[in-house]
Parts: structure tokens; sequence; C-alpha cells
């Protein structure tokens, strides 16, 4: 990675974006499994590897654009999975404690 990077082969720009999409992931990563199950996570991550393995099978067999779409498509459809369940989970920690409070008060 060194010497493609000496080369001048790195798109410096790109590598930042990643690099700030890794920390943000990671941060909202980190709190989302505070109201989704792990096992959950790891079986929409299994999910989306297995949808993005046949989207390199439609490239190998000349489809980009059909490839391109699945790929794209897998990541946003369980991003959006993933943070309705966020939402579901939070909504229901709110509301335990909102129980917690008024049994308590």
């Amino acid at each position: 990675a060194y010497t493609y990077s000496v080369s001048g082969a790195t798109e410096l720009v790109a590598a930042l974006v990643m690099l700030a999409g890794a920390g943000i992931g990671a941060q909202i990563g980190a709190l989302g499994t505070a109201f989704v199950k792990g096992l959950k996570i790891r079986l929409y991550f299994a999910l989306t590897i297995l949808v993005a393995a046949f989207g390199v099978i439609l490239k190998q067999m000349g489809y980009s654009d059909a490839a391109g779409v699945v790929m794209i498509g897998a990541g946003c459809v369980m991003t959006v999975v993933v943070m309705v369940l966020f939402a579901i989970g939070y909504a229901e920690r709110k509301r335990e404690l909102a129980q917690t409070s008024k049994v308590a008060g």
C-alpha cells in the first residue's frame, strides 16, 4: 500500500472521505448496538455480503450496471432497515424510562 501511495496512485480526497465515513459510521454503529441486538446486525450484514457477492457475479457476467444497482441497493436497504430497528429500539427504551419514572414518582 505504501508503494502504491508513493507512486501517486492514491486518490487522497476519496481516502479522506472514506476515513471520515468510517469514523462517523463507527460512532453510529456503537450507539446502534445499544438498541439493536448484535445477532440481528450480524444477520443483516451477512445478507448484505451475500447480495454483494451476487453483484460481483453479475459484474463478471457483463452486467456492470445491474451489479452496481444491486450492490448500492443492498447497502441502502440494509442501512434503512438497521436505522428503523434503531428508531424502534430507541422508542421502546424511551417508553420504558417514562414508565419507570411514573412508577418511581
